[in-house]
């Protein structure tokens, strides 16, 4: 859609749950979190050419884990998101009343030219990961 909000159009056309959209810096490509990888969540990347869908949706850095909530590097060619691929990090049985006692940060280039790498590890959940400067 454009800055205004006018022009909206659909990307995605699928019976699964496609949510979580992120776009590319260049707007070429749109990652998106689909449950259309047999119900599990996971992340699908969308090439858009002139706006519009350029082919089909491939998977990307999928897992037996879900994985969800991405966000571009500046420069495109690297997505941060969450993923469960950690499991858990604490006793489960101190994260019995945490419903998503999971999701530690990964990042992977977006050409798929080498595995995600983990960037957290703790036992609370980290959530949308985003890029930026670090203050001297």
């Amino acid at each position: 859609m454009n800055s205004d909000g006018t022009n909206a159009r659909r990307i995605t056309n699928d019976p699964a749950n496609d949510t979580m959209p992120s776009i590319s810096p260049n707007g070429d490509i749109i990652a998106f979190t689909s449950t259309r990888a047999g119900g599990l969540f996971q992340i699908f990347l969308q090439p858009l050419k002139d706006g519009k869908p350029d082919g089909s949706p491939r998977p990307f850095a999928h897992s037996t884990a879900l994985n969800m909530h991405t966000r571009f590097s500046r420069d495109g060619k690297w997505i941060a998101f969450t993923s469960a691929r950690g499991w858990l990090n604490d006793e489960p049985a101190l994260s019995a009343s945490n419903p998503q006692p999971y999701g530690e940060i990964f990042v992977a280039p977006v050409d798929g030219s080498s595995d995600p790498v983990r960037v957290t590890h703790n036992k609370w959940e980290d959530s949308l990961p985003t890029w930026g400067v670090v203050p001297r």
